[in-house]
């Protein structure tokens, strides 16, 4: 037998043997230290869950609170700019509106009814009253219901002005109209609308009534020859 062949085997052996003895060391330790990554990974995301849990929460609740400020801001300006009251006086208008063609409706309902006995006329007439006293009550009710000024300022009057004024701008138009020269502004705003009204309808509306006729028939007169025309190819 060769000794240094014998010795070369062992050595071998030896090698082989220990390879086997550190590989699944090596493979525990290996997997325990992905184990601890995995670990350490998923507490990191559950950190990360938890702090976006605490600050979305927040962060709408803040954004929620800079829209209602802003908002606040808005239905003060429209306070002050006596929007508000305009607002009033126009849905007091649009009811006697409603009121009026309700009445005359009913009126002409009740006209086809043939009562000819006085006393029943008067039952008519009581019945008319009750029934038009009852409609402008309860049509009122529903406007103010269906159509309240802070609902239309958050709805129709923000989202429009909002695009052209920020709060800045507003803060200083507030501080116009809450000055003397702004409340009187304000306050004879209406009355100014009407005169001025009241002269350009004296003024402006016959001239603009003549000239719309006087163009009306000067182009009626250009086309009716060649419906005459027209007419008579016709028959």
């Amino acid at each position: 037998i060769d000794i240094s062949n014998l010795n070369m085997f062992m050595i071998m052996r030896t090698l082989d043997s220990q390879e086997n003895y550190y590989r699944p060391r090596v493979n525990v330790y290996h997997f325990q230290k992905e184990k601890a990554m995995t670990r350490e990974l998923s507490n990191s995301m559950k950190i990360v869950f938890l702090s976006l849990l605490i600050i979305l929460p927040l962060y709408s609740y803040s954004m929620a609170e800079t829209a209602n400020e802003e908002k606040e801001f808005f239905h003060k300006f429209f306070r002050v700019a006596g929007v508000e009251s305009q607002y009033n006086q126009k849905l007091n208008a649009m009811a006697r509106q409603f009121h009026q063609g309700f009445a005359s409706g009913l009126k002409r309902q009740v006209g086809q009814v043939a009562v000819t006995n006085p006393a029943e006329k008067d039952m008519v007439m009581q019945l008319v009253k009750q029934t038009v006293g009852q409609y402008i009550k309860r049509m009122n009710a529903a406007l103010v219901k269906e159509m309240p000024f802070k609902a239309l300022v958050d709805h129709v009057y923000y989202p429009v002005y909002s695009k052209y004024f920020n709060v800045s701008e507003l803060k200083e138009v507030i501080a116009f109209y809450e000055s003397p020269a702004g409340r009187k502004f304000v306050s004879g705003t209406p009355a100014l609308m009407q005169k001025t009204a009241l002269i350009f309808n004296q003024k402006y509306v016959p001239k603009l009534q003549g000239l719309s006729k006087k163009i009306a028939d000067e182009e009626w007169a250009k086309i009716k020859p060649q419906l005459d025309k027209l007419g008579k190819k016709g028959k």
